[in-house]
């Protein structure tokens, strides 16, 4: 978040929700924390990783292949999302959401195999 004399917000430092592609509000959060931590940097950084640790853990369901790690973390991920957005995810809706990811990582699998040509 800080690089020497550099730091970061939104985008820059990967505050997009990798399940809804949402950074305009934390692009906002962030700008504001870091005006609000400007002369204190590390604060500004563990502020981040505080608020916003839960878009590493949608990042991480995408990517995994173990069913238990994707559901656990997408469902953290989900209630924190919903959260920032103002919206209520219930257990069905997250366990919808569950179902998609599933059927989407088969889908991408399965056209991976597919050769061109």
């Amino acid at each position: 978040m800080t690089y020497g004399k550099f730091c970061g917000i939104g985008e820059s430092i990967g505050l997009v929700d990798p399940l809804t592609g949402a950074g305009i509000i934390p692009a906002m959060f962030s700008a504001r924390a870091l005006i609000d931590y400007w002369y204190d940097l590390k604060g500004y950084e563990e502020y981040i990783k505080h608020s916003y640790g839960y878009l590493s853990r949608g990042a991480v369901a995408l990517r995994s292949n173990n069913p238990i790690v994707k559901a656990f973390n997408l469902t953290l991920s989900c209630k924190e999302s919903s959260k920032l957005v103002g919206l209520n995810v219930g257990i069905f809706g997250l366990i919808n959401l569950i179902r998609l990811a599933y059927k989407s990582s088969s889908l991408i699998k399965s056209m991976g195999d597919r050769k061109c040509g």
